[in-house]
């Protein structure tokens, strides 16, 4: 006679309620931090500024669970757009994503994030200031597609781009913290 659960509603409610494991490669694992020279040059490829200093720290740490974190503590874009008067964004805050890397491949999905950002206008005599509501769209990190090399200091991601779609939101080169 076959074998039948006493508790059948039990065994079906944790199938319903088990996720699928994101296979994260163990060399991602810890904390990162970004390379802010490749990451001015990133923002000047996409964002049509002609100068771009970065100040502030950023941090990416990855978990085997497959949720990562992102972490932005005074990150500053001094931004200098020609014909346009310098600006200062910084950014403050936190972020969370999902990873799933495997065979060198990455998806990084952007979850819930809380970050604040203040805009500081320099137009002559006193600097205008502004807190700007944040959105996703306007999230500098958050999710991407590509394909990654992990060695023990250096974090290297090459993000696809697709055509109209705001996919790549990472920075390149990250360094081990």
């Amino acid at each position: 006679m076959p074998h039948v659960s006493k508790y059948p509603l039990i065994v079906a409610a944790i199938a319903l309620t088990a996720t699928p494991a994101l296979a994260i490669d163990p060399c991602l694992l810890g904390a990162w931090e970004p390379d802010y020279l490749v990451l001015g040059e990133q923002y000047l490829e996409t964002s049509g500024a002609t100068q771009v200093n970065i100040s502030g720290n950023m941090y990416m740490t990855f978990a085997d669970t497959g949720i990562g974190t992102y972490l932005a503590e005074n990150l500053t874009f001094d931004v200098i757009n020609e014909g346009m008067p310098r600006t200062e964004v910084t950014l403050n805050g936190t972020g969370e994503f999902t990873a799933d890397t495997t065979d060198g491949a990455f998806i990084m999905t952007m979850g819930p994030f809380l970050y604040n950002a203040h805009a500081t206008i320099h137009m002559g005599g006193d600097p205008m200031e502004m807190d700007i509501p944040f959105t996703e769209e306007m999230a500098p990190f958050g999710g991407a597609i590509g394909a990654y090399e992990c060695s023990d200091d250096v974090l290297e991601f090459t993000p696809t781009f697709t055509e109209g779609e705001p996919n790549v939101r990472i920075a390149k080169r990250w360094y081990r913290v």
